[in-house]
C-alpha cells in the first residue's frame, strides 16, 4: 500500500504517514518496508492472520 493510500484509509496526511514509517523502518533497523514487516514477525510484534480473514455479512 501506497503512503497515499495509508493516508487516505486513516484520514492521516501523506508526510504523516511518511514521518511516522521512516520513524518505524528506523527503529525497525531497515530502510525497507518488506524488511520491517519482515522483522516484527520474528519479534512476535505483528501477525499476518488478520489479512486472511473473510468478513461475513
Amino acid at each position: 500500500m501506497s503512503n497515499r493510500e495509508t493516508a487516505e484509509k486513516t484520514g492521516l496526511s501523506v508526510r504523516s504517514i511518511q514521518t511516522y514509517s521512516g520513524n518505524l523502518l528506523q527503529k525497525l533497523g531497515t530502510n525497507n518496508r518488506q524488511r520491517a514487516l519482515r522483522r516484527a514477525l520474528s519479534m512476535g510484534l505483528t501477525e499476518l492472520g488478520h489479512l486472511f480473514e473473510t468478513k461475513s455479512h
